[in-house]
């Protein structure tokens, strides 16, 4: 028995990674080729956007587009109340069902399941009836591949993105890293001996790595490869001496000798970026690739290779898998429409569409008992299954969402009053939910809100019944803490939204930042003029408060640094010469000393470095040490203590100082993911909030532990 990843990790990490970076305009094409606003509430950073089968199988890598867009090019909106948008979310025991990465079935208990998803992974017990988050401590919880020991399916090897290689021996209760001797890279592929299995093969971006002791050590077995991308490896289960891999845009290699030597067999598959690849069980030189191109049979063990794709509308294929039973019957996983069939051995496709209302399918999976009974994950709308050999599918998607949080606020006045902006992962709508129990339990509060992305949140200090939500086509507010709401601007004519703000001492004071410049209203959001006086450029991606002395504010403008205002916006004058062309990822403002401020700042592509100003944004330090984080997003400052800093990065979790920033530690238990938002209980400042990837987290004891929460988004 051997395990292959799915590894779509390309296109997913971008998704993910535009969401948390705020890049609104990140484009994939359809074939897949491509506390709230108080003095001592915390100073919070918006970014704004615009969101094993017995023969088991490998997807492919996926090509990914990326279109910058003049509207929201990495937009970050700077604001002291908290607002995000959006980061997937996914709350307490669910699964996103934008993110399912891979799905495997447990070969001896078929009733077990295990999802990944780019939150971690998820376990059933019931056939996908229900589902629960597994715990972990990982790195990195972006879950590119599964493999179950045949033999002992308690023990499972799980690959991640940028994260390393984990090992559970306890049915997921519990892991521990085995990255002896092998780089933390985008774990791409996982096979197991299914004769041996403590011999297993994990394919990435370096090449082919072996152990022979379980996973506690490995080397690398490159010999013959000319290209290392691997992102599919399978064993001839009649023969595990025999390894077959995908190479992104280098077709197959074979290898003969448990992967000591490789050699090219990519005749007809020349140039074609294979990531999947299945084995008949009845004749095992019969195998099947899905490319990018379709799908491509050989009867040679690989010797050459020809197209089989009669039928197929999509040649973007994702997934393949074959019956064992009868392996002529063999399905594939593509996009628009999103799953085909064939049960002639590829001579015939036929599309799958009873009850398969997916746009693209990455991930599929057989009952290894009842062949009959197949699992697709998708991209956008969870986990289906079918049990008449595809005919007909459901969603299996109890405690699945497809919803993003974007923003978390509280209640000032009534801190277990919390209100959170989320966003439809697949539409990009939209609404408001309102928690009146710390978090626990979540409802709607949209009455009278458009059916649009609402961008921006933010609450009034001072009567925090009243709430203000920013869309591309106006403001909102409520009187009543969310049970109605009513518009009271359009922004038709003020450009696309990109931050809202409120005056902490005069409530009804607000700013607005967008594509046209900065508007300014003084009546509560009635009227609104423009406040450019000394601006560059009108594309305006971030604007911060001072707490103390508002008439003080920043913004961010779109590749040309910072800029300050010291009479509430009447005039502008550029500060820090030194970011004068960064892209400013965030500000906080410390609330007890205004002119110690902090930022991230994006010094080259996409890595995003944290600096510290204490004259106001004139000169800049950086600030890293003990700040092992790949890149850092918001900044928490304790309103009480405010040298206690909290940062939350992209693929490291939380990082804690005490010290200003001088010093960093993790404070990561149960919680290592993107990070993407903060909010500080403003009546017990040791408890906060953290927003992350996978869901809504609780600290008590200042981020030293967390617990996730959040039910009934």
């Amino acid at each position: 028995m051997n395990s292959i990843c799915v590894f779509r990790r390309w296109r997913l990490i971008v998704l993910v990674f535009c969401l948390f970076l705020g890049e609104s305009s990140c484009s994939i094409s359809a074939n897949g080729e491509s506390s709230p606003t108080l003095i001592q509430s915390i100073v919070n950073t918006t970014i704004t956007t615009r969101a094993p089968t017995l023969i088991p199988s490998k997807t492919n890598a996926v090509t990914t587009t990326w279109s910058p867009s003049i509207r929201t090019p990495l937009p970050i909106t700077i604001v002291p109340s908290g607002t995000r948008l959006p980061a997937i979310v996914r709350a307490q025991n669910r699964v996103s069902a934008g993110a399912i990465t891979f799905l495997a079935v447990d070969p001896i208990n078929p009733a077990i399941l295990y999802a990944g998803t780019t939150g971690g992974i998820f376990k059933s017990i019931d056939s996908g009836g229900n589902w629960i988050a597994a715990k972990h401590s990982w790195i990195n919880t972006y879950v590119t591949c599964i493999a179950i020991d045949p033999r002992s399916t308690t023990t499972l090897y799980v690959g991640t993105s940028f994260g390393g290689l984990y090992k559970s021996t306890d049915g997921a209760q519990n892991w521990k890293a085995i990255n002896t001797n092998m780089p933390r890279s985008n774990i791409s592929a996982l096979a197991i001996d299914p004769v041996n299995p403590s011999t297993v093969y994990a394919g990435m971006d370096e090449g082919v790595y072996k152990s022979t002791d379980s996973g506690a050590n490995w080397k690398v077995v490159n010999n013959g490869l000319v290209h290392t991308n691997v992102g599919v490896l399978v064993i001839d289960p009649t023969n595990p001496m025999t390894l077959y891999g995908g190479i992104g845009g280098d077709g197959i290699y074979k290898s003969i000798n448990a992967g000591e030597n490789w050699i090219a067999m990519d005749d007809g598959l020349s140039g074609r970026s294979v990531g999947s690849i299945v084995i008949d069980p009845t004749s095992p030189t019969t195998l099947y690739a899905g490319t990018n191109r379709g799908v491509f049979l050989s009867t040679n063990g690989g010797g050459n290779w020809n197209p089989v794709n009669d039928g197929l509308t999509s040649l973007e294929i994702h997934d393949l898998v074959i019956d064992p039973i009868t392996p002529t019957t063999l399905y594939a996983g593509t996009s628009f429409p999103a799953l085909f069939r064939s049960t002639d051995g590829g001579g015939h496709w036929a599309a799958l569409k009873n009850g398969m209302d997916a746009a693209e399918v990455y991930t599929l999976a057989l009952d290894p008992m009842t062949s009959t009974t197949v699992y697709a994950g998708t991209d956008f709308s969870g986990v289906y299954k079918s049990t008449n050999a595809g005919d007909s599918w459901n969603k299996i998607n109890i405690g699945l969402l497809d919803t993003a949080i974007s923003s978390l606020l509280i209640d000032p006045s009534t801190p277990s009053t919390l209100f959170a902006l989320i966003s439809d992962y697949f539409t990009g709508c939209c609404g408001v939910e309102k928690s009146t129990d710390g978090g626990v339990n979540w409802s709607p509060i949209n009455n009278g809100l458009p059916n649009d992305p609402i961008l921006s949140l933010v609450i009034d200090p001072v009567t925090p019944s009243t709430l203000y939500g920013g869309t591309d086509h106006g403001v909102f507010k409520t009187a009543n803490g969310g049970e109605s709401w009513f518009r009271i601007s359009s922004l038709l004519t003020y450009g696309f939204l990109h931050a809202l703000v409120i005056d902490p001492l005069t409530p009804t004071t607000l700013y607005l930042g967008t594509t046209r410049g900065i508007f300014k209203s003084t009546d509560g959001g009635e009227n609104w003029s423009s406040m450019n006086s000394g601006l560059p450029d009108s594309n305006v991606m971030g604007l911060s408060i001072d707490p103390v002395t508002p008439m003080t504010l920043y913004a961010s403008i779109y590749n040309q640094g910072l800029y300050k205002s010291t009479n509430g916006g009447g005039n502008w004058s550029a500060i820090s010469m030194s970011i004068a062309n960064s892209r400013i990822y965030s500000l906080e403002i410390d609330p007890s000393k205004p002119t110690t401020l902090y930022t991230a700042i994006s010094e080259a592509g996409y890595n995003v470095v944290f600096y510290k100003s204490i004259d106001g944004g004139m000169n800049w330090n950086p600030i890293t040490k003990g700040l092992n984080a790949y890149r850092v997003g918001p900044l928490a400052i304790d309103p009480i203590t405010p040298r206690t800093l909290y940062l939350g990065s992209y693929y490291d979790g939380v990082f804690k100082s005490v010290d200003g920033g001088k010093n960093w530690v993790a404070v990561n238990i149960d919680i290592n993911n993107a990070t993407t938002m903060f909010a500080f209980d403003p009546a017990t400042p040791t408890t906060l909030y953290a927003g992350t990837d996978v869901g809504v987290f609780k600290s008590a004891d200042g981020g030293w532990n967390w617990l996730q929460v959040s039910n009934g988004f």
